[in-house]
């Protein structure tokens, strides 16, 4: 796995995109927000290659910072099994 630190959604950073794309890596999105990058990624690249983890676009259920990653896949435990789920991609 490679890591890409992609602080900004706009400008969305093509060329990075296009050099990923061409190794052949999967892409995997983390946003601590509404899924707006991963969703923008998605449409850019293959939508195949694209897995994500984000709060979900609607209103959610209120709680502590640790109870919205747990509830959202945003933990250490749940962000690594998506990773490892990717290579069987």
């Amino acid at each position: 796995f490679g890591l890409v630190h992609m602080r900004f959604l706009k400008p969305l950073d093509k060329e990075l995109l296009d050099r990923c794309r061409e190794k052949g890596s999967k892409i995997f999105v983390i946003e601590d927000n509404v899924a707006a990058a991963a969703k923008e990624i998605a449409i850019y690249c293959d939508r195949n290659v694209v897995r994500y983890a984000a709060v979900p676009d609607r209103p959610v259920m209120q709680g502590t910072v640790q109870q919205q990653r747990d509830r959202f896949g945003l933990n250490e435990h749940e962000i690594v099994k998506q990773l490892l789920a990717l290579e069987d991609l």
